[in-house]
Protein backbone atom coordinates (compact mmCIF):
# COMPACT_ATOMS: atom_id res chain seq x y z
CA UNK A 1 0.00 0.00 0.00
CA UNK A 2 1.39 3.43 -0.99
CA UNK A 3 0.30 6.33 1.54
CA UNK A 4 -1.31 9.16 0.35
CA UNK A 5 -2.09 12.79 1.78
CA UNK A 6 -4.77 15.04 0.72
CA UNK A 7 -5.40 18.43 1.82
CA UNK A 8 -8.83 20.05 1.85
CA UNK A 9 -9.33 23.50 2.19
CA UNK A 10 -13.14 24.43 3.67
CA UNK A 11 -13.91 28.25 3.80
CA UNK A 12 -16.67 28.76 6.15
CA UNK A 13 -18.53 32.20 6.17
CA UNK A 14 -16.11 35.35 6.98
CA UNK A 15 -13.33 33.06 6.38
CA UNK A 16 -11.26 35.36 5.30
CA UNK A 17 -8.43 37.14 6.09
CA UNK A 18 -9.07 40.32 7.93
CA UNK A 19 -7.51 43.19 6.07
CA UNK A 20 -6.26 46.12 8.64
CA UNK A 21 -2.13 45.53 9.10
CA UNK A 22 -1.56 43.80 12.35
CA UNK A 23 -5.18 43.28 13.09
CA UNK A 24 -6.12 40.93 16.18
CA UNK A 25 -7.63 37.75 16.59
CA UNK A 26 -11.13 37.60 16.33
CA UNK A 27 -13.49 38.70 19.78
CA UNK A 28 -16.88 37.54 18.36
CA UNK A 29 -18.79 35.54 16.71
CA UNK A 30 -22.19 36.12 15.08
CA UNK A 31 -24.56 33.44 16.83
CA UNK A 32 -28.19 34.93 15.01
CA UNK A 33 -28.56 38.27 12.93
CA UNK A 34 -32.42 39.13 12.15
CA UNK A 35 -32.82 41.98 9.34
CA UNK A 36 -30.57 44.22 8.37
CA UNK A 37 -27.62 44.06 10.69
CA UNK A 38 -24.45 45.99 9.22
CA UNK A 39 -20.65 45.84 9.72
CA UNK A 40 -18.07 48.30 9.38
CA UNK A 41 -14.51 47.47 9.13
CA UNK A 42 -12.16 50.09 8.44
CA UNK A 43 -12.51 51.59 5.06
CA UNK A 44 -14.22 47.98 3.53
CA UNK A 45 -18.08 48.23 2.38
CA UNK A 46 -20.81 47.58 4.64
CA UNK A 47 -22.06 43.71 5.38
CA UNK A 48 -24.61 42.49 5.71
CA UNK A 49 -24.17 39.92 9.29
CA UNK A 50 -25.51 37.00 9.49
CA UNK A 51 -24.92 33.48 11.21
CA UNK A 52 -20.97 32.02 12.05
CA UNK A 53 -19.62 35.64 10.67
CA UNK A 54 -16.78 36.36 13.38
CA UNK A 55 -16.24 39.86 14.64
CA UNK A 56 -13.10 42.02 15.36
CA UNK A 57 -12.35 44.84 18.13
CA UNK A 58 -13.05 47.88 16.65
CA UNK A 59 -15.92 46.97 13.72
CA UNK A 60 -18.79 48.98 14.24
CA UNK A 61 -22.13 47.34 13.83
CA UNK A 62 -25.44 48.52 13.41
CA UNK A 63 -29.13 47.15 13.00
CA UNK A 64 -31.81 49.03 11.44
CA UNK A 65 -35.71 49.32 12.84
CA UNK A 66 -36.68 45.93 13.78
CA UNK A 67 -33.10 44.05 13.19
CA UNK A 68 -31.13 42.84 15.91
CA UNK A 69 -28.30 40.50 16.61
CA UNK A 70 -27.13 38.04 18.97
CA UNK A 71 -22.98 37.66 19.21
CA UNK A 72 -20.94 35.58 21.46
CA UNK A 73 -17.45 36.71 22.85
CA UNK A 74 -14.64 34.29 22.93
CA UNK A 75 -13.13 36.06 25.70
CA UNK A 76 -15.35 35.28 28.35
CA UNK A 77 -18.09 32.91 26.10
CA UNK A 78 -21.20 35.57 27.52
CA UNK A 79 -23.54 36.81 25.00
CA UNK A 80 -24.85 39.92 23.70
CA UNK A 81 -27.86 41.31 21.71
CA UNK A 82 -27.36 44.29 19.91
CA UNK A 83 -30.61 45.87 20.23
CA UNK A 84 -32.56 47.21 17.10
CA UNK A 85 -31.78 50.52 16.08
CA UNK A 86 -28.55 50.56 17.99
CA UNK A 87 -25.03 51.54 16.85
CA UNK A 88 -22.05 50.11 18.83
CA UNK A 89 -18.25 49.13 18.38
CA UNK A 90 -16.82 45.47 19.07
CA UNK A 91 -14.64 45.83 21.86
CA UNK A 92 -12.58 42.68 23.38
CA UNK A 93 -14.49 42.04 26.30
CA UNK A 94 -18.14 43.36 24.50
CA UNK A 95 -20.18 46.01 22.72
CA UNK A 96 -19.62 50.03 23.29
CA UNK A 97 -21.73 51.82 24.45
CA UNK A 98 -23.19 49.28 26.98
CA UNK A 99 -26.83 50.59 26.71
CA UNK A 100 -26.87 49.38 22.88
CA UNK A 101 -26.93 45.73 23.55
CA UNK A 102 -28.55 43.57 26.06
CA UNK A 103 -26.58 40.89 27.99
CA UNK A 104 -28.03 37.38 27.74
CA UNK A 105 -28.83 34.29 29.15
CA UNK A 106 -27.26 31.08 27.51
CA UNK A 107 -25.68 28.11 28.05
CA UNK A 108 -22.14 28.27 29.29
CA UNK A 109 -19.19 26.95 27.77
CA UNK A 110 -16.59 24.77 30.07
CA UNK A 111 -13.36 26.44 29.79
CA UNK A 112 -11.28 23.77 27.66
CA UNK A 113 -14.58 24.14 25.44
CA UNK A 114 -14.01 28.30 24.92
CA UNK A 115 -10.72 27.66 24.20
CA UNK A 116 -11.32 25.24 21.59
CA UNK A 117 -13.92 27.54 20.11
CA UNK A 118 -11.28 30.79 20.32
CA UNK A 119 -8.46 28.51 18.38
CA UNK A 120 -11.10 27.43 15.63
CA UNK A 121 -11.84 30.85 15.24
CA UNK A 122 -8.43 31.76 15.00
CA UNK A 123 -7.60 28.96 12.52
CA UNK A 124 -10.82 30.99 10.36
CA UNK A 125 -9.24 34.01 9.61
CA UNK A 126 -7.73 32.35 6.31
CA UNK A 127 -9.65 29.67 6.01
CA UNK A 128 -9.80 26.04 7.43
CA UNK A 129 -7.64 23.16 6.21
CA UNK A 130 -8.21 19.99 6.96
CA UNK A 131 -5.38 17.29 6.09
CA UNK A 132 -6.97 14.12 5.03
CA UNK A 133 -4.67 10.94 5.18
CA UNK A 134 -5.19 7.31 4.46
CA UNK A 135 -3.94 4.42 2.22
CA UNK A 136 -4.60 4.42 -1.68
CA UNK A 137 -5.54 1.10 -2.83
CA UNK A 138 -5.41 0.76 -6.44
CA UNK A 139 -4.43 3.24 -9.61
CA UNK A 140 -7.86 5.01 -8.80
CA UNK A 141 -8.02 6.98 -5.29
CA UNK A 142 -11.54 5.29 -3.26
CA UNK A 143 -14.44 8.17 -3.48
CA UNK A 144 -14.70 9.33 0.74
CA UNK A 145 -17.37 8.20 2.89
CA UNK A 146 -18.54 8.66 6.44
CA UNK A 147 -17.09 9.17 8.66
CA UNK A 148 -15.06 12.27 7.07
CA UNK A 149 -11.85 10.82 5.99
CA UNK A 150 -9.38 13.17 8.55
CA UNK A 151 -11.96 13.38 10.96
CA UNK A 152 -13.14 11.68 14.46
CA UNK A 153 -15.80 10.05 15.46
CA UNK A 154 -17.18 10.36 19.49
CA UNK A 155 -18.75 6.57 19.78
CA UNK A 156 -17.03 3.68 19.61
CA UNK A 157 -19.87 2.02 17.40
CA UNK A 158 -20.00 4.54 14.37
CA UNK A 159 -22.22 4.29 11.52
CA UNK A 160 -20.59 4.00 8.02
CA UNK A 161 -22.38 5.27 4.59
CA UNK A 162 -20.85 5.80 0.63
CA UNK A 163 -22.37 7.27 -2.07
CA UNK A 164 -24.38 4.61 -4.34
CA UNK A 165 -22.42 2.43 -6.77
CA UNK A 166 -24.90 1.70 -9.86
CA UNK A 167 -23.20 -1.19 -10.95
CA UNK A 168 -23.16 -2.80 -7.42
CA UNK A 169 -24.61 -5.99 -6.42
CA UNK A 170 -24.00 -5.86 -2.75
CA UNK A 171 -21.23 -4.12 -0.86
CA UNK A 172 -18.06 -5.68 1.41
CA UNK A 173 -17.18 -3.57 4.82
CA UNK A 174 -13.85 -3.80 6.26
CA UNK A 175 -12.53 -2.46 9.12
CA UNK A 176 -8.68 -2.26 9.29
CA UNK A 177 -5.84 -1.05 12.31
CA UNK A 178 -4.09 2.06 12.21
CA UNK A 179 -2.46 2.32 8.48
CA UNK A 180 -4.65 -0.70 7.43
CA UNK A 181 -2.23 -3.27 8.63
CA UNK A 182 -4.78 -5.73 10.38
CA UNK A 183 -8.29 -6.41 9.87
CA UNK A 184 -10.69 -6.17 12.61
CA UNK A 185 -14.10 -6.40 11.02
CA UNK A 186 -15.80 -7.41 8.12
CA UNK A 187 -19.55 -7.20 6.83
CA UNK A 188 -21.74 -7.19 3.38
CA UNK A 189 -24.56 -4.55 3.14
CA UNK A 190 -27.36 -4.22 0.32
CA UNK A 191 -27.52 -0.71 0.66
CA UNK A 192 -24.56 2.32 1.07
CA UNK A 193 -24.76 2.34 4.58
CA UNK A 194 -24.07 -0.26 7.33
CA UNK A 195 -23.58 0.70 11.46
CA UNK A 196 -21.02 -1.04 13.58
CA UNK A 197 -22.83 -3.43 14.91
CA UNK A 198 -23.41 -4.15 18.99
CA UNK A 199 -22.02 -7.70 18.64
CA UNK A 200 -18.01 -6.56 17.29
CA UNK A 201 -15.54 -5.45 19.65
CA UNK A 202 -15.89 -1.38 20.31
CA UNK A 203 -13.48 0.78 19.25
CA UNK A 204 -10.78 2.44 21.21
CA UNK A 205 -10.37 5.51 22.32
CA UNK A 206 -7.87 7.46 20.70
CA UNK A 207 -7.10 4.73 18.04
CA UNK A 208 -7.07 5.07 13.79
CA UNK A 209 -8.69 3.06 11.87
CA UNK A 210 -9.48 2.63 8.20
CA UNK A 211 -13.18 1.51 6.92
CA UNK A 212 -12.74 -0.13 2.87
CA UNK A 213 -16.04 -0.32 1.10
CA UNK A 214 -15.96 -2.71 -1.89
CA UNK A 215 -18.70 -3.54 -4.50
CA UNK A 216 -19.16 -6.78 -6.16
CA UNK A 217 -20.52 -5.96 -10.03
CA UNK A 218 -23.11 -7.82 -11.15
CA UNK A 219 -20.20 -9.43 -13.28
CA UNK A 220 -18.60 -10.43 -11.26
CA UNK A 221 -15.73 -8.49 -10.50
CA UNK A 222 -14.97 -6.85 -7.10
CA UNK A 223 -13.54 -2.49 -6.99
CA UNK A 224 -13.45 -0.69 -4.11
CA UNK A 225 -15.65 2.39 -3.98
CA UNK A 226 -14.62 4.34 -0.50
CA UNK A 227 -12.56 4.62 1.98
CA UNK A 228 -11.93 6.69 5.22
CA UNK A 229 -9.26 7.27 7.46
CA UNK A 230 -10.38 8.14 11.18
CA UNK A 231 -9.96 8.42 14.71
CA UNK A 232 -12.24 7.59 17.84
CA UNK A 233 -11.88 10.63 20.47
CA UNK A 234 -9.52 10.70 22.96
CA UNK A 235 -11.19 9.86 26.86
CA UNK A 236 -10.11 13.29 27.74
CA UNK A 237 -12.18 15.11 24.34
CA UNK A 238 -15.12 12.61 25.37
CA UNK A 239 -15.38 14.37 29.00
CA UNK A 240 -15.00 17.63 27.54
CA UNK A 241 -17.45 17.31 24.78
CA UNK A 242 -19.73 15.77 27.32
CA UNK A 243 -20.08 18.93 28.91
CA UNK A 244 -22.37 20.09 25.95
CA UNK A 245 -24.93 17.95 27.17
CA UNK A 246 -27.07 21.10 28.51
CA UNK A 247 -26.53 23.26 24.46
CA UNK A 248 -27.57 20.08 22.64
CA UNK A 249 -30.91 19.88 25.23
CA UNK A 250 -31.44 23.45 24.59
CA UNK A 251 -34.14 24.64 22.99
CA UNK A 252 -32.15 27.67 21.83
CA UNK A 253 -30.88 27.07 17.92
CA UNK A 254 -27.57 29.79 19.25
CA UNK A 255 -26.72 26.83 21.57
CA UNK A 256 -26.59 24.26 18.73
CA UNK A 257 -24.40 26.57 16.57
CA UNK A 258 -21.89 26.83 19.71
CA UNK A 259 -22.03 22.94 19.85
CA UNK A 260 -21.39 23.02 16.28
CA UNK A 261 -18.33 24.69 16.35
CA UNK A 262 -16.87 22.81 19.29
CA UNK A 263 -17.73 19.73 17.47
CA UNK A 264 -15.65 21.22 14.95
CA UNK A 265 -12.70 22.36 16.52
CA UNK A 266 -12.20 18.36 17.66
CA UNK A 267 -12.44 17.67 14.15
CA UNK A 268 -16.20 15.58 15.02
CA UNK A 269 -17.40 16.45 11.72
CA UNK A 270 -20.51 13.84 12.14
CA UNK A 271 -21.68 15.81 14.94
CA UNK A 272 -21.44 18.88 13.83
CA UNK A 273 -23.15 18.18 10.72
CA UNK A 274 -26.08 16.44 12.98
CA UNK A 275 -26.62 19.89 14.18
CA UNK A 276 -26.46 21.80 10.90
CA UNK A 277 -29.23 19.88 9.76
CA UNK A 278 -30.85 20.73 13.01
CA UNK A 279 -30.38 24.25 11.94
CA UNK A 280 -31.04 24.34 8.92
CA UNK A 281 -34.82 22.78 9.80
CA UNK A 282 -35.11 24.98 12.06
CA UNK A 283 -33.18 28.23 10.54
CA UNK A 284 -33.98 27.11 6.87
CA UNK A 285 -33.39 30.54 5.36
CA UNK A 286 -29.96 31.37 6.67
CA UNK A 287 -27.37 30.46 3.95
CA UNK A 288 -24.20 29.62 6.06
CA UNK A 289 -25.82 26.70 7.36
CA UNK A 290 -26.18 25.34 3.82
CA UNK A 291 -23.31 26.20 2.67
CA UNK A 292 -21.26 24.48 5.53
CA UNK A 293 -23.50 21.49 5.03
CA UNK A 294 -23.00 21.68 1.32
CA UNK A 295 -19.05 21.78 2.12
CA UNK A 296 -19.65 18.59 4.18
CA UNK A 297 -21.76 16.44 2.08
CA UNK A 298 -19.31 16.84 -0.62
CA UNK A 299 -16.30 16.05 1.21
CA UNK A 300 -18.41 13.03 2.24
CA UNK A 301 -19.05 12.04 -1.14
CA UNK A 302 -22.40 13.23 -1.20
CA UNK A 303 -22.57 14.96 -4.81
CA UNK A 304 -26.84 14.91 -5.09
CA UNK A 305 -26.71 16.34 -1.71
CA UNK A 306 -23.96 18.76 -2.08
CA UNK A 307 -25.39 20.21 -5.04
CA UNK A 308 -28.71 20.88 -3.71
CA UNK A 309 -27.57 22.49 -0.38
CA UNK A 310 -25.02 24.67 -2.05
CA UNK A 311 -27.88 25.79 -4.06
CA UNK A 312 -30.27 26.95 -1.65
CA UNK A 313 -27.43 28.72 -0.50
CA UNK A 314 -26.85 30.95 -3.32
CA UNK A 315 -30.67 31.24 -3.41
CA UNK A 316 -30.75 32.71 -0.32
CA UNK A 317 -27.29 34.61 -0.45
CA UNK A 318 -26.72 35.18 -4.64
Amino acid sequence: MTPVILVVALVFPEAQPDPRPGASNPVGMVLSAKGAVMRERGKDKPKRLSSMDLLYAGDRLSASGGAEAQVVFLVDGHRERLKSGARATVGEKGCDPETAVERQAGQPLSKANLTRLRELARSEKGGTVMAFSGPLVGPKKPAPMKPLPGGKVTTDRPAFAWTRDREAGRYQVQLFGRNGEALLWKATAPEPRLPYPATAAPLAYGQEYVCRVSARTKDGKEKVVAESTFQVITKTVAGQLAQLKSLLSSENPSDWLLAARVYESHKAYEDAIALYERLVKRIPGEPGFHRTLGGYYKRQGFEDKANEALARARKLAP
